[in-house]
């Protein structure tokens, strides 16, 4: 076992020999930084031009949207219940004939 586990390691050790550094290509730094700079302007670019992606204005536009969701519900339900003719006791007896008497 013991013989197995030192060539092992010794064929483990003999191949790491062959490495050599990775190396970029040209120009690959200068490529990696514009592609980087370009991104970071494109975002500053969102944000000034379409701050409706920005969160704060989202949750605010949300909430607005919300709010006059709610009062417009709000008066469409107060609006109904006013248009509505109560029934009362009289006109429920005189629609099904009953007499206010006793048989």
């Amino acid at each position: 076992m013991e013989k197995n586990y030192t060539q092992w390691f010794d064929e483990t050790i003999e191949s790491l020999e062959g490495m050599k550094r990775a190396e970029a290509p040209p120009y690959f730094h200068s490529k990696l930084m514009n592609r980087i700079n370009s991104i970071h302007e494109t975002d500053r670019f969102s944000k000034t031009w379409f701050p409706i992606l920005n969160l704060k204005y989202m949750i605010g536009i949300l909430g607005f949207v919300f709010l006059m969701n709610s009062l417009f519900f709000i008066y469409q339900f107060r609006k109904n219940l006013t248009s509505i003719d109560k029934p009362s006791i009289e006109s429920f007896s005189k629609e099904f004939n009953l007499s206010s008497g006793s048989n």
